[in-house]
């Protein structure tokens, strides 16, 4: 039996036990959620993984109806250049296990693309997975979630969804454990 893990961190422990033994003890189990990610939390979440060299040094996201991020962006050089916003558009869900793959449409207003070019550079330095061409954003989920030693993580989805509501990202997912083998 592995040794107990002590503090809040018990459950960690006990997941991984479980994973390492192919969550035979949950066999068959099932969850949907809702996960509701404020704009704050958002924002805190990828300002975080941003490296110092990174051509933005301010980001903050804004959750719009109909699946609408407005990002703020303020770059690191030029310094002087003002703050302006990007509208993202959630363009494709991942279909599970076939596509694991997300899309998003960036906007950027005519009279501000001139100005902002530079801003996109900050797609020059995207992490591993994730890709720009024209105005699309393309997110290879698995490619993503190996950088967290993630990529199982999807085995057991069947759904994952992102959507908007004014002030939040909402991530849905239906989960599943493979039943119990037969005896």
């Amino acid at each position: 039996m592995a040794a107990a893990v002590s503090g809040d961190a018990w459950w960690a422990g006990l997941l991984r036990e479980q994973q390492a033994a192919g969550f035979a003890d949950l066999a068959g189990a099932r969850a949907s959620a809702t996960i509701p990610v404020s704009d704050r939390l958002a924002t805190k979440l990828i300002a975080a993984r941003l490296p110092s060299s990174a051509a933005v040094r301010d980001i903050e996201l804004r959750a719009r109806a109909g699946n609408t991020i407005s990002v703020g962006l303020r770059l690191a050089r030029p310094a002087l250049l003002p703050r302006f916003e990007i509208t993202v558009h959630i363009q494709q869900q991942p279909v599970l296990p076939e596509s694991p793959t997300m899309v998003f449409r960036v906007g950027l207003p005519r009279a501000l693309a001139a100005l902002a070019g530079p801003a996109l550079r900050i797609f020059d330095v995207l992490p591993p997975g994730v890709r720009m061409h024209d105005d699309l954003v393309t997110v290879d989920l698995p490619a993503v979630l190996q950088q967290y030693d993630a990529a199982g993580a999807l085995d057991y989805l069947e759904r994952l969804e992102l959507t908007t509501v004014d002030g939040a990202l909402l991530v849905r997912i239906d989960a599943r454990l493979p039943p119990p083998a037969a005896l």
